[in-house]
């Protein structure tokens, strides 16, 4: 049998029986991460084995995954968290779906259709793991060091993503990589000195590096005017402005 032809249910029933196992036994949260990866690694290498970068492909369900459910886990409402499962689960089928386009049927395949779901996945991901470290913080008073750890893990993974879907040369965008992550980190502390909601705080982080990585994007491929980074640079102030004000009533 054609392993082409189960792949896709195969992805959907394996999935499905994760987000049931931690829907009802959050408890076992350890052991639910290490079957994601493993899940997702096996999934890419079975996509696309015959390419030296297959594990690139498991990277960004790993991270969306993970920060999904710890940003679940912080939440009090048994509807939101229906909801955020659910929808987590909607959209890793979606993303493994579009994947088996691009490996077996190319032809069908909508040109940076990659590259528009990485830039929508990418800022839900680093909004649910920032939003959800800085929960855990709140409420466990989890010392800021070792968030700081897992944030900068975090982030090198999200960085290496956004230059191997945007296929940048590692050898010209390492500089922006590493300024882009200490930008972030710096602003993950700044961020938690502040008494703002951890949805808030989420926000601010998930704009900044949504907005800072889209301009090096820019700037690279040599698009990037004087006039376009005024406007995205005052675009994200006014944005960080009205969420600022109006978090006083959250």
């Amino acid at each position: 049998m054609d392993s082409k032809i189960i792949f896709l249910p195969t992805i959907i029933l394996s999935n499905l029986a994760l987000f049931v196992w931690w829907y009802f036994r959050s408890s076992d949260f350890i052991f639910i991460l290490l079957a994601i990866i493993l899940i997702n690694l096996a999934t890419a290498w079975w996509i696309n084995s015959s390419r030296r970068d297959w594990w690139s492909f498991a990277l960004l369900p790993i991270i969306f995954t993970i920060s999904a459910l710890s940003y679940a886990l912080i939440i009090s409402n048994a509807s939101v968290v229906l909801a955020i499962v659910v929808l987590a689960y909607i959209i890793l089928v979606v993303y493994w779906r579009l994947i088996f386009v691009y490996v077996f049927r190319h032809f069908s395949y909508r040109p940076f259709s990659l590259e528009r779901l990485f830039y929508y996945l990418s800022f839900i991901s680093i909004f649910f793991f920032s939003a959800a470290a800085y929960g855990i913080k709140t409420f466990l008073d989890v010392p800021l060091w070792q968030l700081i750890g897992v944030i900068l893990l975090f982030q090198i993974i999200l960085t290496y993503l956004w230059s191997w879907v945007h296929k940048i040369d590692l050898t010209i965008v390492w500089p922006y990589s590493i300024a882009l992550i200490v930008m972030i980190i710096e602003l993950f502390i700044v961020v938690s000195l502040l008494s703002l909601n951890f949805n808030i705080s989420g926000f601010v982080i998930a704009s900044s590096w949504h907005g800072l990585s889209f301009l090096i994007t820019e700037h690279l491929g040599g698009r990037l005017t004087h006039q376009r980074s005024r406007f995205i640079i005052s675009l994200i102030i006014i944005i960080w402005l009205a969420v600022l004000i109006t978090a006083r009533w959250f």
